[in-house]
């Protein structure tokens, strides 16, 4: 009878062992990873404004009003990354886009037509951000989801590249990495794809608020692992 729950105990004690395993993230082969693709960025309303006259009584006069809006735009991202620990990677993030800064003027104290005035941004983000992957039972031996969240330097060109504006960009989201190609070769070790959606908060930049404004992005990409 021992022998019969020693045997018991250690079966159990192996499944329990196999699921854990089964449970554990999906690890890609190599230490580093080089990956680029298309990233989405949705609209921004940066706040708006009104033109004041101060009048003879001293009391403040509307002229009109103005709101700011930066437009949805899709740009390129590109990233290096480098696996820290079984579950964690470092990444240096770098994006470029065109988004269209658009101000709108409206409650003209003559009743004039509001006017919409339209200027394209150069906008550039570099910033270091972390990678979590995530524990998932019923994910595949080749996917891999994960969480990441990230903070770096945003910088806005515009006035045909006359004026510059920096600020800061915040990032946090979820994705799902698939391996399609593993290989144990010296150099290149995988391949696959990659996509998330993330919260992206820009501060400062070309807002004229100064302030923070969140929009979403969605990142599909191409990578490859040494």
């Amino acid at each position: 009878m021992t022998r019969r729950r020693a045997v018991a105990a250690l079966a159990v004690a192996l499944a329990v062992r196999a699921s854990a395993v089964r449970a554990q993230p999906v690890i890609e082969p190599g230490r580093l990873e080089i990956g680029i693709g298309p990233q989405w960025t949705g609209h921004a309303a940066l706040g708006s404004r009104n033109a004041n006259e101060t009048t003879g009584a001293g009391s403040p006069f509307t002229l009109f009003s103005s709101s700011t809006d930066l437009a949805s735009a899709t740009g390129l991202e590109a990233r290096i990354g480098v696996r820290v620990l079984r579950r964690l990677e470092a990444e240096v993030v770098g994006s470029y886009a065109t988004p269209s800064l658009v101000i709108q003027t409206s409650a003209d104290s003559e009743s004039a037509p509001g006017v919409a005035a339209k200027e394209r941004l150069r906008q550039f983000t570099i910033h270091g951000a972390a990678v979590w992957y995530v524990p998932a039972r019923r994910a595949g031996a080749r996917t891999a989801p994960f969480v990441t969240a990230g903070v770096g330097y945003l910088r806005h060109v515009h006035e045909k590249d006359v004026l510059l504006a920096g600020g800061t960009v915040y990032e946090a989201g979820a994705g799902i990495k698939q391996l399609l190609v593993s290989r144990d070769r010296p150099r290149l070790k995988g391949v696959g794809v990659r996509a998330d959606v993330r919260a992206v908060a820009r501060a400062k930049g070309v807002a004229p608020d100064g302030g923070t404004h969140v929009s979403p992005a969605v990142t599909a990409s191409l990578f490859v692992r040494f």
